[in-house]
């Protein structure tokens, strides 16, 4: 950040950011063998707030696929991130928005190296508006919406039903009809 704080809804506006410094510092580390302050930098849910207000989702994919080729050691850690960025690239097309951000890394699970962060700088910051919720039913699992389907036989087909509640799927010579939310 040049100035402004990039969590201060008041100040939001006036945030000029570093662009320069927001891909090289990440590239340096990577061509660096620098791994600890790769994986801290792109960990930070600061980075990952100032990449989505510049607009720079895709970059920041980017350099998190180019740090788990590099430190294949991080690769889960890294690969958490990007499935936390990519489920909210939409939030680079709206910027001043980066309370929604933090409150989205919170309900991540708590190992999540992304709610790690955003916990830690909600503590050091005092930000009650993000600490005072209380999530009900929130994951402690990564991909919570992954259904495992365990059959006889290898699944041959699989389909949804219209109103997306049942997944039917097909197996030597049976059809197994599931509810995507009980299994």
């Amino acid at each position: 950040e040049l100035s402004g704080d990039v969590l201060d809804p008041e100040s939001t506006a006036h945030v000029r950011l570093n662009e320069r410094r927001l891909t090289e510092y990440v590239h340096h580390c990577i061509r660096a063998g620098m791994e600890e302050e790769a994986t801290a930098e792109l960990t930070s849910i600061m980075h990952i707030l100032c990449m989505f207000r510049a607009r720079m989702g895709t970059e920041l994919q980017i350099q998190l696929l180019e740090a788990m080729d590099a430190f294949p050691a991080r690769a889960q850690e890294l690969k958490k991130v990007k499935a936390f960025v990519g489920k909210r690239i939409n939030a680079c097309r709206e910027p001043d928005v980066p309370g929604q951000v933090v409150l989205e890394a919170l309900n991540e699970p708590d190992a999540s190296p992304v709610f790690k962060s955003a916990a830690s700088v909600c503590r050091e910051r005092g930000l009650g508006w993000a600490t005072a919720m209380t999530w009900k039913n929130k994951p402690q699992a990564f991909d919570p919406c992954q259904l495992s389907i365990q059959a006889g036989d290898v699944v041959r087909s699989m389909a949804y039903s219209p109103d997306g509640t049942s997944v039917a799927f097909g197996y030597g010579s049976r059809i197994d009809i599931v509810n995507v939310s009980t299994g």
